[in-house]
């Protein structure tokens, strides 16, 4: 009996269903590796959101320069593009050629540095800031309390009533690295300064691991996908041989 044809027809079928297997194998190790690229995109993105920001509004970033002016000029000129409801809370202070940022409820206007020019402006939906009133003082006049206290260069000044609870103002203070925020009463009279938290390093500790942390946990799976994917194929020849 003639029993050559079907154990060609085997031998085929054998073949086939292993490319076919290998097949769905590799399309399911491609899947995983663009699902781990996906969430690790997803996470700097989170804990980056600056660069984000700054791919899908070009308009708030340009910047014509580094030099600061007085810290009052900012919500003169955002005021200016604000509704008249509009409470300013936050004065956020450039670093590294950064704009401007002043924060009023849910809208953010961003300015340029060297000439208070207005970038951009986000109009959020009215908030209802009932504890969220006019200051006795100024912006100047608070930024100088707080210097008298404690060095440093002023980068962030939020307003007394931001947030339940907060009479004062908080002003952050910048000096080689170091965060020194001090709070200062809203006070005509005599406006107290008082440092709320000593100095502490920016930029530095649990922020920063998590940070480094996120960017290298896909490595390690990526890594040993591809090593496995490579050692299957580089093995199959020497099976063949």
């Amino acid at each position: 009996m003639d029993s050559g044809p079907p154990v060609v027809q085997r031998r085929g079928m054998a073949r086939t269903a292993k490319r076919k297997a290998k097949r769905k194998r590799d399309r399911s190790r491609r899947l995983a590796i663009i699902a781990l690229a996906l969430l690790w995109a997803g996470g700097v993105a989170l804990l980056w959101p600056a660069p984000l920001d700054r791919l899908i509004h070009p308009a708030r970033f340009a910047t014509t320069g580094r030099a600061l002016l007085p810290p009052g000029a900012y919500p003169a000129a955002a005021r200016a593009r604000l509704r008249p409801d509009d409470r300013i809370g936050e004065l956020i202070l450039s670093r590294g050629g950064g704009p401007v940022i002043v924060v009023a409820g849910a809208s953010r206007v961003w300015i340029d540095p060297p000439t208070a020019r207005v970038l951009a402006v986000d109009r959020g939906d009215p908030v209802d800031d009932t504890v969220n009133v006019e200051p006795a003082q100024g912006v100047a006049t608070v930024v100088m309390r707080a210097q008298a206290v404690a060095r440093g260069k002023v980068s962030h000044v939020v307003w007394p009533g931001a947030a339940p609870g907060q009479p004062d103002w908080l002003v952050t203070l910048t000096d080689h690295g170091r965060e020194t925020i001090v709070k200062v009463a809203d006070d005509t009279t005599r406006g107290g300064a008082a440092i709320a938290r000593a100095g502490r390093w920016q930029g530095r500790g649990a922020d920063d691991a998590l940070r480094w942390l996120l960017l290298a946990a896909p490595v390690v799976p990526i890594a040993i996908i591809g090593w496995r994917w490579g050692r299957r194929r580089s093995a199959k020849p020497a099976r063949r041989r």
